[in-house]
This record gives structure tokens, sequence and C-alpha cells, in this order.
């Protein structure tokens, strides 16, 4: 009996370490499950794991319709560094390149289909215990000791939570401070879709905003660091 217990226990534990998908680069370990959501965002360093966890925690959310998915399935191969994410409500797959540098991991779509039934998709939002310093434009939390971050990398991605204008009218959306911490989150529209957009902070109603061809959610990118707090600027 204490045999088949002892088996159990060493099956639960590999199929648990199977579940997940780690990653490292510099001081940052990031874990994820199969239902694509964070379930560690550790400092190497200091050993402390940032991921608030009494909240969703998706590394990416698709906008569909006005409404929000969560991807339920999340495959990672190792040997390409691309993460597949199924959302199954809408029927939809996304396909995220990762790449492991000497201080972050960039995180790029490569792929997002049905293009047509995705309107945007957002990066996170990714909650963290952190909450004394909010950098509100730039994506960064610090506290005493830690900085941690999110970037965007290029034009077609924009820091904040989605929105069809495309513009942030406060501050800054790309952190947020949170009663339990802050969040962090960015966000691509898909421009290859028609829209009619309520501009200038909702002053303009259904202001018609033509296609542009080709210019889906697919190449958005971005990238996430942890290092000591006195390094941030660095």
């Amino acid at each position: 009996m204490k045999l088949i217990s002892l088996i159990f226990v060493f099956l639960l534990i590999v199929t648990t370490a199977h579940a997940q998908t780690t990653l490292v680069a510099g001081n940052l370990k990031i874990s994820l499950n199969r239902q694509g959501a964070f379930t560690e965002i550790t400092d190497l360093k200091s050993g402390e794991n940032y991921l608030y966890k009494d909240t969703l925690a998706p590394i990416l959310t698709l906008v569909s319709g006005g409404k929000r998915f969560l991807p339920d399935l999340l495959k990672y191969n190792e040997s390409s560094g691309i993460i597949t994410l199924t959302f199954s409500k809408i029927k939809a797959k996304a396909e995220v390149k990762v790449m492991l540098r000497e201080t972050h991991i960039t995180f790029e779509v490569i792929k997002a289909e049905p293009a047509f039934l995705i309107d945007g998709l957002v990066w996170g939002p990714v909650p963290t215990t952190i909450s004394k310093t909010i950098g509100e434009i730039i994506g960064v939390v610090r506290d005493e000791k830690t900085a941690l971050g999110i970037q965007v990398l290029n034009p077609k991605t924009l820091g904040g939570d989605y929105n069809q204008e495309g513009m942030t009218w406060n501050r800054g959306e790309t952190a947020v401070k949170k009663p339990w911490g802050s969040i962090l989150q960015a966000y691509s529209i898909n421009r290859d879709k028609p829209r009619f957009v309520d501009t200038w902070g909702g002053e303009y109603k259904n202001t018609p905003v033509a296609a542009i061809k080709g210019e889906t959610v697919a190449g958005s990118k971005v990238a996430m660091f942890i290092c000591p707090e006195p390094q941030t600027l660095d």
C-alpha cells in the first residue's frame, strides 16, 4: 500500500511538472500552466515570487465582438520556442514566439487566426504584488528591492488596456495600481478590419476608421524583465 502511494505521488509530481512551462532569462523566472496563465513571476536574485495569485493572470487575452476571451490550452514547443494558445470559445488560436535574452524575455505573436474574428489582443493583464512605485506610462512597477516591467517593442503594440481608438486619455495604463498590488498590460488592434470608433475620449461618436490591409495583430511584441530596483533605468 505504501509503495502504491509513493508511485501515485511520484506520478503526480511528474504530471504537474510537465503541465508547467518555465522560462528563465536573467533574474526573471516565469511559469505558465496548461491553461495559458501565469503561475510564477520570480526574481531569482531574491527568490521572491511577485505574481498576485487571487485573480486571473493570462499571458494573452483575445478580444472578439466586444468580449474578452482567455486561452484554455497552452502548448510549448521548446525546440522552436513557440507557444500555441487555444481559445476554444471562439475557435481561435495564437502562436507566440518566445526569445530568451540576457536580461529579458520577448514575446511576439506570429500568428492569430481566424483574423476576421479577432478585434484585438491584450498582453496579460499581468497581476503583481508590487505597489510602491507605479510607472503608468512606461509599464514598470517597483518596490524597495525589485523592478518588474513590460515594454512594448513596436508601433503595432500599445501600452495600456485594449480600446478601439488606440488612445489613453489619462496618465497611462501600461501599469495600473490595484489594492493588492498592480497590473501590467499592453495591447494591439486588428487594423485590417474597418471600425467605428468613439474618438477624442468619446466626444465624437461612431467615427469610421478605414481598414489598413494586412495590419492584423500578428507582429505584436512585448518584453518582460525583472531586475534590482537601482538598475531599473539600465
